[in-house]
Order: structure tokens, then sequence, then C-alpha cells
């Protein structure tokens, strides 16, 4: 299994992705983090996207 996360990047867009679940941890454009990161004073965890069928 793969330990490091999954990087899918281009001119426009980089996307960072966990291996384990495949929980999308990242996304930037022009160097503008699209997602929460985390912070301790309000909560340190990602919400991580879920899809449901």
């Amino acid at each position: 299994m793969a330990t490091g996360n999954v990087i899918l990047q281009n001119d426009e867009l980089r996307v960072e992705i966990k291996p384990l679940g495949a929980e999308i941890t990242s996304v930037k454009k022009d160097g503008l983090e699209y997602l929460w990161q985390g912070n301790p004073e309000f909560w340190r965890r990602q919400y991580p996207t879920v899809f449901r069928l």
C-alpha cells in the first residue's frame, strides 16, 4: 500500500488525495487552497468529501 498521498496536477490545478479511502485533502488553483486544512483553534481535522450512490 502507498504510504504517501497521491498528487494529480496540471498547469491549472493541483489535487492531493489520501490513498486510504481516497480522501481529497487539498485542492489548489493559482496557489489558493480551496479545502479546509484544519485549525486547532476551531477543529484540527479535515472533513472528508463523502459520495453516496
